[in-house]
């Protein structure tokens, strides 16, 4: 009797997984689908855009924010994680000498 309970417990889960298996592939199927219509339905048919790349020495204006401001953020970056690196190392010198 014990057998046929975890027999009918087991092929309940392994029915449940199914289930929960299929609903997902589904669900990620319809998702795709529907993203790449809705992008295409999206795109504007008659407004003219600009091919051309972007001329950063045009202006000063472009120099400071498509070079000056990125070097920036990654320059503090970088200084920020060296503060953080020092901070580790000077907790592992604090806990070895404590102990």
């Amino acid at each position: 009797m014990l057998v046929l309970k975890h027999y009918i417990y087991s092929n309940k889960t392994q029915n449940n997984n199914f289930r929960i298996m299929k609903n997902c592939f589904i669900f990620i199927v319809s998702l795709l689908f529907f993203r790449i219509t809705s992008a295409v339905a999206q795109r504007p048919t008659n407004i003219p855009y600009d091919t051309e790349p972007v001329r950063f020495f045009e202006s000063t204006s472009n120099i400071v924010i498509y070079i000056v401001i990125p070097l920036i953020i990654v320059l503090i970056y970088f200084i920020w994680r060296r503060k953080i690196r020092k901070e580790e190392e000077a907790r592992k010198d604090e806990k070895k000498t404590g102990e």
